[in-house]
Protein backbone atom coordinates (compact mmCIF):
# COMPACT_ATOMS: atom_id res chain seq x y z
CA UNK A 1 0.00 0.00 0.00
CA UNK A 2 2.85 2.39 0.77
CA UNK A 3 4.07 2.17 -2.84
CA UNK A 4 0.99 4.10 -3.95
CA UNK A 5 1.76 6.93 -1.53
CA UNK A 6 5.32 7.06 -2.84
CA UNK A 7 4.16 6.91 -6.49
CA UNK A 8 1.00 9.06 -6.70
CA UNK A 9 0.73 8.67 -10.49
CA UNK A 10 0.43 4.91 -10.03
CA UNK A 11 -2.40 5.53 -7.55
CA UNK A 12 -4.14 7.72 -10.16
CA UNK A 13 -4.02 4.77 -12.58
CA UNK A 14 -5.48 2.41 -9.98
CA UNK A 15 -8.25 4.86 -9.10
CA UNK A 16 -9.37 4.61 -12.71
CA UNK A 17 -10.15 0.88 -12.35
CA UNK A 18 -13.82 1.51 -13.12
CA UNK A 19 -14.98 -2.02 -12.21
CA UNK A 20 -13.74 -1.58 -8.67
CA UNK A 21 -14.74 2.08 -8.37
CA UNK A 22 -18.32 1.27 -9.36
CA UNK A 23 -18.64 -1.13 -6.39
CA UNK A 24 -16.98 1.03 -3.74
CA UNK A 25 -18.77 2.68 -0.85
CA UNK A 26 -19.37 6.37 -1.41
CA UNK A 27 -19.76 8.93 1.38
CA UNK A 28 -22.93 10.29 -0.23
CA UNK A 29 -25.43 8.85 2.25
CA UNK A 30 -26.01 10.28 5.71
CA UNK A 31 -25.14 6.91 7.25
CA UNK A 32 -21.95 6.67 5.17
CA UNK A 33 -20.86 10.18 6.16
CA UNK A 34 -21.58 9.54 9.84
CA UNK A 35 -19.64 6.24 9.76
CA UNK A 36 -16.66 7.95 8.14
CA UNK A 37 -16.81 10.72 10.75
CA UNK A 38 -16.66 8.10 13.54
CA UNK A 39 -13.82 6.23 11.88
CA UNK A 40 -11.83 9.46 11.45
CA UNK A 41 -11.23 9.50 15.22
CA UNK A 42 -9.30 6.23 14.88
CA UNK A 43 -7.23 7.16 11.83
CA UNK A 44 -4.18 4.94 11.35
CA UNK A 45 -1.23 4.83 8.97
CA UNK A 46 -3.32 2.49 6.77
CA UNK A 47 -6.17 4.95 6.48
CA UNK A 48 -5.18 8.28 5.03
CA UNK A 49 -7.65 11.14 4.76
CA UNK A 50 -8.13 10.70 1.00
CA UNK A 51 -9.13 7.08 1.57
CA UNK A 52 -11.44 7.92 4.46
CA UNK A 53 -13.41 10.61 2.62
CA UNK A 54 -13.00 9.39 -0.94
CA UNK A 55 -14.22 6.19 -2.58
CA UNK A 56 -13.24 3.23 -0.44
CA UNK A 57 -10.76 1.57 -2.78
CA UNK A 58 -7.56 -0.16 -1.79
CA UNK A 59 -4.83 -1.25 -4.15
CA UNK A 60 -1.94 -3.47 -3.15
CA UNK A 61 1.07 -4.23 -5.33
CA UNK A 62 2.33 -7.80 -5.07
CA UNK A 63 5.93 -8.40 -6.19
CA UNK A 64 7.46 -11.80 -5.57
CA UNK A 65 9.66 -14.64 -6.74
CA UNK A 66 8.47 -18.19 -7.44
CA UNK A 67 7.07 -20.12 -4.45
CA UNK A 68 5.65 -17.02 -2.71
CA UNK A 69 2.06 -17.64 -1.70
CA UNK A 70 -0.83 -16.23 0.23
CA UNK A 71 -2.41 -18.02 3.15
CA UNK A 72 -5.82 -19.54 2.38
CA UNK A 73 -8.44 -16.88 3.22
CA UNK A 74 -11.50 -14.97 2.09
CA UNK A 75 -12.35 -11.26 2.08
CA UNK A 76 -15.69 -9.52 2.48
CA UNK A 77 -14.97 -6.99 -0.27
CA UNK A 78 -17.81 -6.06 -2.62
CA UNK A 79 -15.26 -6.16 -5.46
CA UNK A 80 -11.78 -7.67 -5.68
CA UNK A 81 -9.81 -7.95 -8.91
CA UNK A 82 -6.25 -9.22 -9.32
CA UNK A 83 -4.39 -7.78 -12.35
CA UNK A 84 -1.28 -9.67 -13.50
CA UNK A 85 1.40 -7.43 -15.06
CA UNK A 86 4.40 -9.78 -15.14
CA UNK A 87 4.91 -13.48 -14.58
CA UNK A 88 2.38 -16.16 -13.69
CA UNK A 89 0.38 -17.13 -10.62
CA UNK A 90 -1.71 -20.16 -9.79
CA UNK A 91 -5.02 -18.93 -8.36
CA UNK A 92 -7.32 -21.37 -6.60
CA UNK A 93 -10.74 -20.30 -5.33
CA UNK A 94 -13.43 -22.11 -3.33
CA UNK A 95 -17.06 -21.04 -3.06
CA UNK A 96 -18.42 -20.10 0.39
CA UNK A 97 -20.27 -23.43 0.64
CA UNK A 98 -16.85 -25.12 0.88
CA UNK A 99 -16.08 -23.39 4.22
CA UNK A 100 -16.88 -26.54 6.18
CA UNK A 101 -13.84 -28.19 4.53
CA UNK A 102 -11.45 -25.23 4.82
CA UNK A 103 -11.06 -24.90 8.60
CA UNK A 104 -11.79 -21.19 9.13
CA UNK A 105 -10.23 -19.55 12.16
CA UNK A 106 -12.86 -18.55 14.69
CA UNK A 107 -11.39 -15.10 15.34
CA UNK A 108 -9.01 -12.54 13.90
CA UNK A 109 -5.51 -12.51 15.30
CA UNK A 110 -5.00 -8.76 14.80
CA UNK A 111 -6.96 -5.63 13.91
CA UNK A 112 -5.22 -5.26 10.53
CA UNK A 113 -7.12 -8.30 9.19
CA UNK A 114 -10.24 -6.11 8.79
CA UNK A 115 -12.76 -8.04 6.65
CA UNK A 116 -10.49 -11.05 6.06
CA UNK A 117 -11.00 -14.54 7.51
CA UNK A 118 -8.05 -16.93 7.40
CA UNK A 119 -7.98 -20.71 7.39
CA UNK A 120 -6.21 -22.71 10.08
CA UNK A 121 -4.46 -24.55 7.21
CA UNK A 122 -1.01 -22.95 7.02
CA UNK A 123 0.15 -24.62 3.79
CA UNK A 124 -2.34 -26.24 1.43
CA UNK A 125 0.56 -27.84 -0.47
CA UNK A 126 2.01 -29.58 2.59
CA UNK A 127 2.41 -33.34 2.34
CA UNK A 128 0.61 -33.62 5.70
CA UNK A 129 -2.33 -31.37 4.82
CA UNK A 130 -4.86 -34.22 4.50
CA UNK A 131 -3.56 -35.88 7.64
CA UNK A 132 -3.76 -32.69 9.70
CA UNK A 133 -6.97 -31.40 8.03
CA UNK A 134 -8.83 -34.45 6.72
CA UNK A 135 -11.95 -32.59 5.53
CA UNK A 136 -9.81 -30.50 3.15
CA UNK A 137 -9.68 -33.43 0.69
CA UNK A 138 -13.46 -32.94 0.16
CA UNK A 139 -13.06 -29.28 -0.88
CA UNK A 140 -13.59 -28.49 -4.56
CA UNK A 141 -11.56 -25.59 -5.97
CA UNK A 142 -11.57 -23.74 -9.24
CA UNK A 143 -8.01 -23.29 -10.52
CA UNK A 144 -6.53 -20.91 -13.08
CA UNK A 145 -3.01 -19.94 -14.14
CA UNK A 146 -3.08 -16.12 -14.27
CA UNK A 147 -0.74 -14.82 -16.99
CA UNK A 148 0.57 -11.39 -17.99
CA UNK A 149 -2.22 -9.09 -19.14
CA UNK A 150 -4.98 -11.12 -17.48
CA UNK A 151 -7.14 -10.33 -14.48
CA UNK A 152 -9.33 -12.44 -12.26
CA UNK A 153 -12.39 -11.47 -10.26
CA UNK A 154 -12.55 -12.97 -6.76
CA UNK A 155 -16.14 -12.79 -5.48
CA UNK A 156 -16.86 -11.58 -1.97
CA UNK A 157 -16.68 -14.41 0.56
CA UNK A 158 -14.89 -16.82 -1.80
CA UNK A 159 -11.84 -18.51 -0.33
CA UNK A 160 -8.63 -18.11 -2.32
CA UNK A 161 -4.99 -19.13 -2.36
CA UNK A 162 -2.44 -17.63 -4.75
CA UNK A 163 0.96 -19.10 -5.53
CA UNK A 164 3.64 -17.36 -7.61
CA UNK A 165 4.93 -19.60 -10.42
CA UNK A 166 7.44 -17.17 -11.97
CA UNK A 167 8.76 -13.77 -10.88
CA UNK A 168 5.57 -11.79 -10.58
CA UNK A 169 4.18 -8.27 -10.42
CA UNK A 170 0.45 -7.76 -9.89
CA UNK A 171 -2.00 -5.32 -8.36
CA UNK A 172 -5.01 -6.30 -6.30
CA UNK A 173 -7.72 -3.65 -6.51
CA UNK A 174 -10.42 -3.93 -3.85
CA UNK A 175 -13.40 -1.87 -2.89
CA UNK A 176 -14.76 -1.69 0.64
CA UNK A 177 -18.33 -1.75 1.81
CA UNK A 178 -19.57 0.46 4.62
CA UNK A 179 -19.54 -2.55 6.99
CA UNK A 180 -15.95 -3.42 6.15
CA UNK A 181 -14.95 0.23 6.50
CA UNK A 182 -16.43 0.24 9.99
CA UNK A 183 -14.21 -2.72 10.85
CA UNK A 184 -11.30 -0.26 10.82
CA UNK A 185 -12.51 0.93 14.20
CA UNK A 186 -10.67 -0.67 17.13
CA UNK A 187 -12.57 -3.46 18.90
Amino acid sequence: EELFHECPRLWEDVQNFSLVRHRSSKPSSLLGSFARFLISFFRTEFMHSEFLWGDWIQAVTWIGPPTCKTQLHYDDDPMSILYQFKGEKKVRIWSPDQSKYLYPKTSCSENSEYGTRFSRIDDINSENVYKDFPLFQNATALEHILREGEMIYIPSGWWHHVEVLSTSVSVAARSYSLCEGLSYMPN
